[in-house]
């Protein structure tokens, strides 16, 4: 029988091998590579003398021909060593050589098929798979082995392999029934669970369309009113598995247009966004993320199946779509949002920006996993083209008039994850902002090495929100902030090298949520023409705060002078730039704090001043006085209904009720005493207690978190 005419790659004119003859070229790298791995392996420890032991090896899969069959031994001799160096149990190397197995038996179910789209990702496999065999045979024996390959290479090869799982419908129910049959070894290589459980991405499958779980989604989605129906599909932009947090998908709609920033009450941009997430978790859109059984969840992921079904909507309606390598990208007819991501390579491989004219009408630039947005931008200033005689990224930021959220920071909860740190080289680009009138949203969220903004963030006349969090080297902020006239957020908690605030910030009169005031350089007095101020937290040293002054400014603050939620923290004069304590550190942060506080002793306070009377949540941290200070009366605070004290040197709570307290946490309390009885007594409505390294807090029954709730 004559063999098939070659197909030719229309755009190289060179031959694309058919399925056989790629499985053939993987089966040669495997065993290459495998032998490499072998040999290095065995090589020190024969000539050291070392025992030499029967490993067994795993017997083929069914799919296997009879000869791939007789070449593999049920057991061979290799070298019995320990230590981190045993090649051949290098986890990151035993996925990568089970990924191409998997990809060789996906393919034989497709042995008629010839197909581009696969030659492709696998001529790159191949490509870095020789680059990794020779870097294993030169590879020093004994040195660890990952670090001498490059994680470059693995992460290349690991992202071919993401796409050809998306081309190839039975690599999925393998690499699915694979990876769980080997999640029952309990080995010291076991892998994470969020490893195996991830349901194959299925917005690319057309049998999904189909599908009863896809037409439930679909119907709820149809039920939505528009507001509803876009605030979903913002889901279909993050990663699988995810946890998004309540404050930061406000912050987006918000930017967005989509939450009115300056609602009040029921209409507050907050209470709209967990309106709008409750919905959702009714329908098992979301699912509420666990936090020690927080009474109010603010943290959700998405599962697996109704992500699918999110992207394959938002696509649908042109939001965005997804490449090959399972990364949002924009829609090329009608672009409005572009998304930073980390490509393979440095970047994707072609800019959104190229061969588009998107200055008028480009509305979002979101940061999903970019670790370096300012060279992101400056490359899709230059349309992909590393030319510096191209276009800069500030005169082509200059351009974007009609941008309402620029998000370069990080949106992950957990802000000390060292996979995605976020830092710039310089903050030139910044300069570049200054003609965005409709910009909304800026966040810079976790940036290193922004130490300062310039002055051209004065000039974004409609910014609703700034989100400067866990900034950590941003010393100061401009003198001429108080320009920004319809700000309602301002957010600098976690911004440890600020020591005050800007004057100006009293011309805010539009502020509604104002995080990380600092007293250090700068008086409470700066916010007195606050008036619509509805959440406040404060950063002092001040040994005496809130002194008569302090309570006079607080009691008129916010919506028609009545603020709700205050959280004042007392910190160590001493506390350098050089003692930054992370976002997930802080109980430790707080202990500290508690055991430097615990020994000073404050003079009586006589003063009559209170503090607002129309609070309902109030934090304290490290409060450093043994009893209740006279400005915190319980009887003054008639509406509070959630009570946060950490750490700090208190031992009473005192006799008088918290009569509508019904949400109390209590942390780092060492001093405090009290038992069931007497807390039960104090808050005579309370329904969710937790309590967490309060020695004192006695006979109290809380489960394993420290949490009890009321039946």
């Amino acid at each position: 029988m004559a063999s098939p005419s070659p197909i030719l790659d229309p755009q190289t004119s060179t031959p694309i091998p058919t399925i056989p003859q790629m499985i053939e070229t993987l089966s040669d790298l495997h065993k290459e590579l495998s032998t490499a791995l072998e040999k290095r392996s065995a090589t020190p420890t024969q000539a050291a003398g070392d025992k030499i032991v029967p490993a067994v090896v795993e017997p083929p899969a069914p799919t296997q021909t009879p000869e791939e069959q007789q070449g593999k031994k049920e057991t061979e001799q290799v070298p019995e060593f320990n230590g981190s160096n045993e090649t051949h149990k290098d986890p990151k190397v035993e996925i990568l050589l089970n990924n191409i197995q998997l990809l060789m038996e996906a393919l034989k179910t497709m042995i008629n098929n010839r197909d581009k789209k696969l030659n492709v990702p696998i001529q790159s496999i191949k490509a870095n798979l020789d680059t990794v065999i020779k870097m294993v045979k030169e590879a020093p024996a004994g040195s660890p082995l990952t670090q001498k390959i490059g994680e470059e290479y693995l992460d290349a090869i690991n992202k071919d392999m993401r796409t050809l799982k998306f081309q190839i419908p039975s690599y999925r129910r393998l690499s699915l029934a694979k990876t769980t049959a080997h999640f029952g070894d309990r080995g010291s290589n076991t892998r994470k669970p969020d490893e195996f459980f991830r349901l194959p991405n299925l917005y690319g499958v057309d049998v999904f369309d189909e599908s009863p779980a896809f037409k439930e989604i679909q119907t709820f989605y149809n039920g939505f009113d528009d507001l509803l129906k876009k605030c979903f599909l913002y889901f279909a932009v993050f990663p699988e598995n995810v946890v998004l947090k309540k404050r930061f998908l406000t912050y987006w709609w918000i930017g967005e247009d989509l939450l009115d920033a300056s609602g009040t009450g029921d209409s507050s941009p907050e209470n709209k966004a967990g309106m709008i997430l409750q919905k959702f978790a009714d329908k098992g859109l979301i699912v509420p993320v666990k936090e020690e059984q927080k009474k109010v969840k603010k943290k959700f992921r998405m599962p697996p199946l109704v992500r699918s079904a999110a992207i394959k909507l938002a696509t649908a309606e042109r939001f965005l779509k997804y490449d090959s390598g399972d990364n949002p990208t924009c829609e090329s007819s009608s672009c409005d949002r572009i998304f930073l991501v980390k490509g393979g390579g440095f970047h994707p491989p072609e800019a959104p920006t190229k061969n588009q004219k998107l200055e008028e009408k480009m509305g979002t630039i979101f940061n999903v996993s970019q670790p370096f947005p300012d060279s992101a931008l400056e490359w899709l200033a230059k349309q992909g083209v590393i030319d510096i005689r191209t276009t800069k990224v500030v005169e082509w930021l200059l351009k974007l008039r009609n941008l309402k959220v620029l998000y370069l920071g990080r949106w992950q909860s957990e802000v000390d994850d060292e996979e995605h740190v976020v830092e710039v080289e310089s903050l030139e680009f910044l300069e570049g902002l200054k003609k965005m009138k409709k910009l909304r949203l800026l966040s810079l969220q976790g940036i290193f090495w922004i130490n300062e903004l310039p002055n051209s963030i004065n000039r974004l006349c409609d910014l609703r929100v700034l989100d400067l969090k866990c900034c950590y080297n941003l010393e100061k902020l401009p003198g001429g902030i108080g320009s920004l006239k319809s700000l309602t957020h301002l957010d600098v908690t976690g911004c440890y090298m600020l020591n005050g605030m800007p004057k100006s910030i009293s011309r805010l009169t539009q502020l509604r949520v104002l995080k990380g005031f600092i007293t250090g350089k700068s008086s409470l007095n700066y916010l007195k023409g606050l008036k619509k101020l509805r959440k406040l937290s404060i950063n002092t040293s001040s040994h005496d705060f809130p002194n008569d002054n302090d309570l006079r400014v607080l009691r008129d603050l916010g919506e028609h002078g009545e603020l709700q939620n205050l959280a004042i923290v007392w910190v160590a004069q001493e506390v350098k730039s050089n003692q930054q304590p992370p976002e997930t550190a802080r109980g430790m942060f707080v202990q500290n704090f508690s055991k430097q506080f615990s020994k000073v002793t404050v003079p009586p306070n006589d003063e009559t001043l209170e503090l607002p009377k129309k609070l309902e949540k109030l934090e304290l941290e490290c409060l450093r006085v043994e009893e209740l200070p006279n400005w915190l009366n319980p009887d003054n605070l008639k509406t509070l209904k959630k009570l946060y004290i950490r750490g700090g040197s208190l031992k009473k709570l005192g006799d008088k009720k918290w009569e509508a307290a019904e949400v109390v946490r209590l942390k780092y309390m060492t001093e405090l005493q009290i038992d069931w009885r007497e807390l039960q007594n104090s808050f005579p409505k309370l329904s969710y207690l937790q309590k967490v390294k309060c020695p004192r807090v006695t006979f109290c029954p809380c489960d394993a978190n420290g949490v009890w709730i009321k039946p």
